[in-house]
């Protein structure tokens, strides 16, 4: 099943950019993981990634322009979610706190997945949500991991994280579900996705302004 059309487009990409073999590999596990857990998330992790490239070979935001670590970082993004009762991945309505509370689980779980083989990667995981206006995780469960990266390695991850997650929310909102629209699930209009999106990202909204300006956000 799948979508050939977009995994296509995935393996051009990863060619394009001469991703290695042992990466291709990763990549391709995970995503194979993803998809017996849920394959919608597999196929949005497969358009954050091919999103994530496009920003950046764009040049918008020049401090995350290698489009090999927007690949890599956007495919795994969400494999924490390997973790998370498949039932509650494939809901689009009526998610309860406790519901909520579950998925919330998945940049720590999707961290501990990578941190032995890619950390760069394991610390985009574990940021991805960080900067937006729900932030999670709290500081207080990542001040309880081990950071394997100097400071300045760390915050270049951190600079990636930020960005996965304004794509990763502009993707979402592409679907329809309640987490935009808490008890009507429904399809943001492109004028209500970049609101949303700019009320979710505080910290990231010259990019996004920049991102609609070049037409990468439409």
């Amino acid at each position: 099943m799948g979508n050939p059309d977009l995994e296509s487009q995935l393996k051009k990409a990863l060619e394009e950019v001469k991703m290695g073999i042992r990466s291709k590999l990763s990549i391709n596990c995970r995503l194979e993981s993803l998809k017996i857990s849920d394959e919608q998330t597999a196929m949005h992790s497969i358009r954050v990634a091919l999103k994530g490239k496009e920003i950046a070979k764009s040049g918008v935001y020049p401090i995350t322009s290698n489009p090999k670590i927007m690949l890599f970082g956007g495919c795994l993004h969400d494999v924490g979610k390997t973790s998370i009762n498949t039932e509650l991945l494939k809901k689009d309505k009526n998610f309860s706190s406790k519901d909520m509370e579950e998925m919330r689980k998945h940049p720590i779980e999707g961290y501990e997945l990578l941190k032995n083989n890619n950390y760069f990667s394991a610390i985009i995981c574990l940021y991805h949500h960080y900067f937006s206006k729900d932030s999670y995780p709290s500081d207080s469960e990542i001040m309880k991991l081990e950071m394997k990266l100097g400071a300045k390695g760390l915050n270049l991850a951190k600079e990636y994280a930020k960005v996965i997650g304004v794509i990763d929310d502009y993707d979402a909102m592409s679907r329809k579900n309640d987490k935009f629209s808490p008890g009507k699930p429904e399809i943001l209009s492109a004028a209500r996705r970049k609101e949303k999106l700019l009320e979710n990202h505080p910290q990231s909204m010259a990019l996004i302004n920049k991102l609609y300006a070049k037409s990468i956000f439409g």
